[in-house]
């Protein structure tokens, strides 16, 4: 069972320390992310219909009853890989520095 996370156009979750961001929503069951890479940036569409590897053991796929502004991203992936909002992993970020 993958994690479900309601993410608005632009907005980003963190895969351990790689962002994927929510570059377009074209419709409630499809929408394009950007994974942040180190080497490279890379697009993918992401659709209700089949599940797309965006990372290595990472499957993404869209949910149902997501919305023009809000799509549903379900994540499945490794229990040993972080997931988190970006504000958390900003969040979590500014932490470490500061502590």
């Amino acid at each position: 069972m993958g994690l479900t996370v309601g993410i608005v156009q632009g907005g980003a979750v963190y895969i351990d320390d790689t962002k994927i961001t929510v570059e377009t929503i074209m419709h409630s069951l499809s929408f394009k992310v950007m994974v942040h890479a180190a080497s490279m940036n890379h697009v993918f569409t992401i659709s209700d219909r089949k599940a797309t590897e965006v990372l290595p053991n990472v499957m993404m796929s869209a949910g149902n009853k997501g919305s023009s502004e809000m799509v549903k991203v379900v994540i499945d992936a490794p229990a040993h890989m972080k997931i988190l909002r970006e504000k958390l992993y900003l969040e979590a970020q500014t932490d470490a520095v500061s502590g």
